[in-house]
């Protein structure tokens, strides 16, 4: 037999407590056994051995219990005799609470308690052994009892005879309810006193209430209620407010109806009860109806209102009139009226008017505006007609409470008054003797003739009489007076008298103004103006002089006229007289009259003249001709002015330097246009120098350009100059003095977009030309593309060198520095195509330190080195201890020079130093410090970055033990 579970060894006593554990059996045994002696030992009889447990059956799927209602726990047992625990956790997983202990049996009855939860677990353990437990599979509830009610809503009003539908909902118990209405303040009304429905209806009944409760409550538990506060019960009622009894409706107009309506909703039908019955007239869910009555006047009207929904809610207006207002005007007798002549009476008829009415006028017919001619309660009125007049005059009356209701006399009146007006033509205070005057007479109903008379100082002169309207003509003949009119009148007839406005009779008279001036020239336009009164004909204008009477200017109408003065000298007068009347007239006084002229003098013919040429130039000039301006005309073009407001007659002339065949000269005198003198045509030699610096406009610093020029009657030496940007002429350098039409230059520094070229000729500096377009000026670069730092190769390999110039003509040089300086490198390629690109089959020996140079064959300071070291392998390497050290200290030439931006200063030490090297401005500022330690022997440089140091001259200073060099370098930008 098999024993594989050792349950306890070297027990040296007769007993053991076993607690049994492991997997269940139903023929279990033990066995005891000899440790000394295996072969002794002693087996039980067969046993079971079980395994209990214990299985909650209820609740656990999340049921709902109810609080204070009793509830089986349910479990049940397998193999498990003893008894156990019941426990409660409210909020599972967190505590359990014990519901009983001990228990027995297979269930647990309890009563549920608070508080409520929607986590609740039980949990069966055996009182034998705690790990013989059991809990429910699901959460459930624990919940109160409760009814809720949910129709109607809270605050819905009730109404009295109006039905309602009640309905609730149950949780957590089944059984009957009551259900009441309790009236605040008020009786209580039993709807239902058990009802195990979920809902009824009711129609409300009982008494009026501000306020009530509906209550619905377990019949079995009271406690278990709900209520809802309700308005009311209340009972509905409509009243009438308008129309009021006894009111005055108006047919055919808009007309309200105004009720109030207590706890009365929806729509409300109006009805009218007229002289066509009842009618319904409109519905609405206001207060009030707006609607127009129809029919016919009706003594006894009356308005009931009435609630759709609830027909049994209704009230009635008391009777009131249903009327139709009306005003009939009664015709005139007359329809002409005179201003201030007899009455005329207005009547009409007013049915249904109520209050005062007003009797209107307009004198501009339907339009307006209306004179308001009686106000009151009487139907008639007798007026007396005024003015102003008018031939559509209409008369209305209306009501002025009212103001729809009124008429219109269908009448078109007229009023009328006889009126006399006179106006003078022309209107001028002041006429004169001799003048015509016309009199414009106007005037209406006049029917009889009127007479118009002359009023000199309140003494009536009649000159005749007249019909209106007409214009009367009349010559002024009396003797002058200074208070004079018109009148026009009707004979007997007072109100009808007119006037003119005063004016003064006087005889006529003429004035000078403007008179000509003390000095006149020939030529010269000179205003003249005069004043003249009463003249009525033409005027001439007179000169007198020396040589009698001439007439300039005959039929004069105006006041002014301008005088172009003619070509005469000596002293005159002007007479200024009427031409048929010559008694008036006045006279200027004496002034002189003058007559300016210009002379050419010199050059007094034709001849030849150069640019550059000073040329002396003459004119006279007699009454007044100058000053002058001086104006000149090339191969016959437009007239240039030269010089101007020249008083003297002679002047001397510089002639410009431009392209001409022929010139002459013109003075004009500046105060008398007219009057000018021109100099014979000359012939003009033009001079000039032309520079041509070909078609290229970049240039480079070392390379050599040709500068040429044209010569026209220019002969002898030649200045050339350059300037590097402003062209300021302080900044223009000599370049060349020849005697020749070109120069060879080797263009030199600094760089520049805006270089200038200029050529002149000696001591005749006006004459001159410079380059139209800016020439850029560039130092020529070589820069070392590849290798240029980093790479490795064996010797033996075949590379490319490659390289780019800009401004480098001809060939380069190329070699390469295996650690040594740079004035001793191996030469690879003398004189080689400067065509970017070479091939080179690398040879020993190896180095670490190897850097390509390429330099311009032309001008070696123009090259350049690989930016970092590159190493060659193979062959023999090149020991630094085999190349030297230098033999005394030295500071080489910075390069490039002049530099942009990067600048190498190289120098050499025959052994462990300290060095200083640093860079200076003109000024002797220190702007940079290059280097300043301890260096080893050998051949050295260091960098300077000047990218942000300006264009300029810069010094270079080496400082070591009993040692201190200077050079110069040029940063050009």
């Amino acid at each position: 037999m098999h024993h594989p579970e050792l349950i306890a060894s070297n027990i040296s006593a007769g007993s053991f407590n076993w607690t049994p554990s492991g997997a269940a059996s139903a023929q279990a045994r033990l066995k005891v056994q000899s440790n000394s002696l295996p072969q002794v030992f002693a087996e039980s009889n067969s046993f079971v051995l079980a395994q209990p447990m214990l299985t909650v059956n209820y609740p656990q799927s999340g049921e709902a219990l109810t609080i204070d209602h009793d509830y089986v726990i349910r479990w049940s047992r397998n193999d498990h005799p003893g008894a156990v625990q019941i426990e409660l956790d409210r909020s599972y997983p967190s505590g359990w609470e014990i519901l009983a202990s001990n228990v027995n049996a297979d269930s647990f009855v309890w009563t549920a308690s608070a508080p409520a939860t929607n986590s609740a677990r039980v949990r069966v353990v055996s009182a034998v052994n705690g790990s013989w437990s059991d809990i429910g599979d699901a959460n459930f509830t624990l919940i109160h009892a409760g009814v809720d009610i949910t129709s109607p809503n809270e605050n819905s009003e009730w109404l009295i005879g109006s039905p309602v539908s009640i309905a609730w909902q149950r949780t957590g118990w089944s059984g009957a309810v009551s259900v009441s209405l309790n009236r605040v303040g008020g009786s209580s009304t039993v709807i239902s006193s058990s009802s195990s429905a979920d809902n009824l209806d009711w129609t409300v009944s009982g008494e009026e209430a501000n306020s009530s409760w509906l209550v619905v409550r377990s019949v079995a538990n009271p406690n278990v209620a709900d209520s809802i506060a309700v308005p009311g019960p209340h009972l509905p009622e409509l009243e009438v407010l308008s129309p009021e009894e006894n009111a005055r409706w108006i047919l055919s107009q808009p007309q309200t109806v105004r009720f109030t309506r207590n706890h009365v909703g929806g729509e409300v039908a109006v009805y009218l009860q007229g002289s066509n019955g009842l009618n319904l007239v409109g519905m609405t869910t206001s207060d009030s109806l707006v609607f127009v009555p129809g029919g016919n006047e009706y003594p006894t009207a009356q308005v009931h209102v009435q609630s759709v929904e609830r027909t049994d809610v209704a009230d009635t207006s008391g009777g009131f009139r249903l009327v139709q207002p009306r005003i009939l005007f009664s015709d005139v007798v007359e329809t002409e009226l005179r201003a201030g002549g007899g009455p005329t009476t207005f009547s009409w008829e007013a049915h249904e008017i109520i209050g005062p009415m007003a009797l209107e006028l307009s004198r501009n017919g339907l339009d307006g505006p209306w004179e308001v001619l009686y106000q009151g309660i009487e139907t008639n009125f007798q007026w007396w007609p005024t003015v102003p007049e008018s031939d559509n005059v209409r008369i209305c009356v209306r009501s002025l409470l009212e103001g729809q209701f009124s008429d219109t006399l269908d009448q078109v009146l007229s009023i009328y008054q006889p009126t006399l007006s006179v106006e003078r033509i022309p209107a001028d205070d002041v006429l004169y003797v001799g003048q015509t005057v016309q009199l414009s007479i106007t005037g209406e109903h006049i029917l009889q003739p009127v007479i118009v008379a002359l009023n000199r100082n309140g003494e009536l002169e009649p000159l005749g009489e007249t019909s209106v309207p007409s214009d009367y003509v009349f010559i002024l003949s009396s003797q002058p007076e200074e208070n004079s009119s018109f009148v026009v009148y009707v004979p007997g007839d007072e109100e009808l008298n007119v006037s003119t406005t005063p004016f003064a009779l006087r005889l006529p008279t003429i004035e000078w103004v403007t008179p000509p001036p003390s000095e006149v020239h020939a030529g010269d336009l000179v205003p003249l103006a005069w004043n003249f009164e009463g003249i009525q004909n033409a005027l001439e204008l007179v000169r007198i002089d020396q040589n009698g009477e001439s007439t300039l200017a005959q039929n004069l109408l105006e006041e002014t006229w301008l005088w172009n003065v003619e070509a005469m000298r000596g002293e005159a007068r002007l007479i200024l007289r009427v031409m048929d009347s010559p008694e008036f007239a006045d006279t200027t006084e004496p002034f002189m009259q003058y007559v300016p002229e210009l002379t050419w003098l010199l050059p007094s013919e034709t001849g030849t003249d150069s640019a550059g040429q000073t040329l002396d130039l003459a004119w006279s000039a007699v009454d007044g001709a100058s000053p002058v301006n001086l104006l000149i005309s090339y191969d016959g073009g437009a007239w240039q002015t030269a010089v101007t407001g020249l008083a003297d007659t002679t002047y001397s002339y510089a002639l410009p330097y431009l392209q001409a065949e022929t010139m002459q000269f013109r003075v004009v005198s500046v105060e008398h246009s007219a009057v000018m003198a021109e100099s014979p045509l000359r012939t003009f030699v033009p001079r000039s120098l032309t520079i041509d610096t070909g078609p290229d406009n970049v240039w480079y610093v070392g390379e050599q350009r040709w500068i040429r020029f044209t010569r026209q009657n220019a002969d002898g030496e030649a200045e050339i100059e350059v300037n590097y940007g402003d062209r300021a002429e302080e900044n223009w350098q000599d370049v060349a003095v020849t005697v020749l039409d070109s120069f060879l230059w080797t263009v030199e520094g600094p760089e520049t977009e805006f270089a200038a070229l200029r050529v002149r000729l000696a001591g005749e500096p006006m004459l001159h030309d410079t380059t139209d377009s800016p020439i850029t000026i560039r130092v020529p670069q070589v820069t070392v593309i590849e290798p240029n730092g980093g790479e490795s190769w064996d010797t033996g390999q075949t590379i490319r060198v490659r390289w780019t110039s800009d401004g480098v003509s001809g060939n380069v040089h190329i070699g390469v520095w295996r650690g040594a300086p740079v004035n001793s490198f191996d030469t690879l390629f003398v004189a080689t195509e400067n065509d970017g690109d070479e091939e080179w089959l690398i040879t020993g020996p190896a180095s670490d330190s190897c850097y390509i140079v390429i330099a311009s064959a032309a001008d070696t300071s123009v090259h350049d080195i690989s930016d970092a070291p590159f190493r060659i392998t193979g062959g023999t390497n090149v020991n630094p201890r085999d190349i030297g050290v230098p033999t005394e200290l030295a500071m080489g030439l910075p390069y490039p020079n002049p530099f942009n931006a990067m600048l190498t200063v190289p120098f050499e030490l025959p052994q462990m130093a300290h060095v200083k090297i640093t860079v200076f401005d003109v000024l002797g500022r220190a702007i940079a410090e290059l280097l300043n330690e301890q260096r080893p022997a050998g051949f050295l440089r260091v960098g300077w970055d000047a990218s942000r140091a300006p264009s300029g001259t810069y010094f270079v200073r080496m400082e070591a033990p009993d040692f201190v060099e200077v050079k110069r370098v040029m940063l050009i930008k």
